[in-house]
């Protein structure tokens, strides 16, 4: 039993939870969905912060259609306590107004979870039921978009918690990668969607030392004893 997962949800705990159950997992920097099950089904996960976050920075719907576009059947899971909302926003309205057009309107099922581990559950009952029918067993096509990204994109993808729509709108705020990389965590943070935390893992990651192992266990700054070793 195979699924592709989205190289971004690596970290989230989620393939390893599925990995333990048996499932095959194939990493994959997907443009459309985050679980692809099947060449039909496929699940965009949302945890509640993010999916209030894209509701008013304009992803959601964006992405709710891709999703309908691209497979025959779509499935959105939404991950946290749903009773929490007014913790993240005042608009508790626009955030259930939301989840009825995307259930109703869009016509795309909303599956809850209260924490990864459910979430796995709901990823790998439907996985199994799709095996059992042979259909997972079928080659997996996933889309692919005709838009090009931007290169600085790419790089900026590259750093802690940077999605593309992130590192757009960061390449945007800045005008330069220079300018990205010169940044404080205080500039940064002013990012819209670049916390404190994830402000501060870039800074780190950026502004670190980098020190790789040598034959012999020693370690060695990158730039010294470049004459020793040629």
């Amino acid at each position: 039993m195979r699924i592709i997962v989205d190289e971004r949800e690596r970290d989230s705990g989620i393939p390893l939870i599925l990995k333990d159950k048996g499932v095959r997992i194939v990493y994959e920097l997907l443009e459309v969905g985050d679980y692809v099950l099947s060449s039909k089904v496929a699940f965009e996960r949302k945890t509640l912060p993010d999916f209030i976050a894209s509701i008013f920075d304009g992803r959601l719907f964006k992405q709710i259609k891709s999703l309908k576009d691209n497979y025959e059947k779509p499935v959105l899971l939404l991950e946290g306590d749903v009773a929490r909302i007014n913790e993240f926003t005042t608009r508790t309205r626009a955030v259930l107004g939301a989840m009825s057009a995307i259930s109703l309107g869009f016509e795309v099922p909303v599956l809850y979870a209260y924490d990864k581990v459910q979430s796995a559950e709901h990823i790998y009952i439907v996985a199994l039921k799709l095996h059992r029918r042979g259909e997972s067993k079928q080659p997996i096509t996933v889309p692919k978009t005709s838009k090009k990204i931007d290169e600085r994109i790419k790089v900026l993808t590259s750093l802690p918690g940077m999605g593309p729509t992130l590192a757009e709108r960061t390449l945007e705020s800045f005008g330069s990668l220079r300018r990205v990389f010169n940044a404080s965590i205080t500039e940064l943070m002013k990012v819209k969607g670049l916390n404190q935390a994830k402000a501060e893992a870039i800074y780190r990651l950026i502004n670190s030392s980098y020190t790789r192992i040598i034959e012999g266990g020693r370690q060695t700054r990158l730039g010294s004893n470049l004459e020793e070793e040629s």
